[in-house]
Formats: C-alpha cells, structure tokens, sequence
C-alpha cells in the first residue's frame, strides 16, 4: 500500500532541493504514484456509482488527457502519465463507438458508423 503522506512530504521536499537529474528522477516517480494513486481511486469511485458510461466520461477522459498533455509540455509529468491519459481516452472512444454501433436500429445506421471508422482509416 502507497503511503502518500510519505509520497507528499517527499514531492514537496524534493521541489523545494535545487533542480537536479537526480531529482527530476524521483519527482517523475514520486508524481506517477500519485497519479496512479489518484487514478486507482477514482476509478473504484466510478465503477461503483455508475453502472453505464454516459457521454460525460467522453468528454472527462478528454478533459483529462488535455490536463496530461498540457502538463507534459510544461514538463510537469513524464511521458509515461501521457501515454496513460491517451489510452484512457482510446478506450473510452472505443467504449462509445461500440455502445452506438450495438445500440442501432437499421442497417443504414451501421453503415455509416462503418463508414466514419473507414474515413478515420483513411484519414490517418
């Protein structure tokens, strides 16, 4: 179990010291155990209110990968917390993708779900 009393006294600690490699080393650590943390967290608050995904935790997980990616660019987290926040988000997009697909009515509906996934082919 993380002690993250402990995990916040050191983060403050260690942004306080002078910047080293070092440092910058057990920060990066220090944040993504944090994170994972906070994650773990949420996650067990989410899957026991809501038995369904909504249109809400689309755009959060958007929301989140935004904050991640803003973050990284100010060299506030490491890549790895990126690349976590963009899965969340590639799973959620799947998730919603998939709920719409299974939840259509006629086959004219399909096909264009069908067809923006062929376009989002293309398009990459």
């Amino acid at each position: 179990m993380l002690d993250m009393e402990l995990i916040e006294d050191s983060i403050a600690e260690l942004e306080q010291d002078a910047t080293s490699y070092e440092n910058c080393i057990r920060l990066a650590s220090l944040y993504i155990c944090r994170e994972i943390n906070k994650n773990r967290n949420m996650s067990a608050l989410d899957t026991s209110n809501n038995v369904s995904h909504d249109s809400n935790d689309l755009f959060s997980t958007y929301n989140k990968y935004i904050d991640a990616k803003m973050r990284y660019q100010q060299y506030e987290v490491v890549d790895k917390m990126l690349i976590y926040a963009m899965s969340n988000l590639c799973h959620e997009l799947t998730d919603f993708i998939s709920n719409l697909y299974h939840n259509t009515e006629t086959t004219a509906e399909r096909a264009l779900i069908v067809e923006m996934i062929n376009n989002l082919r293309s398009a990459i």
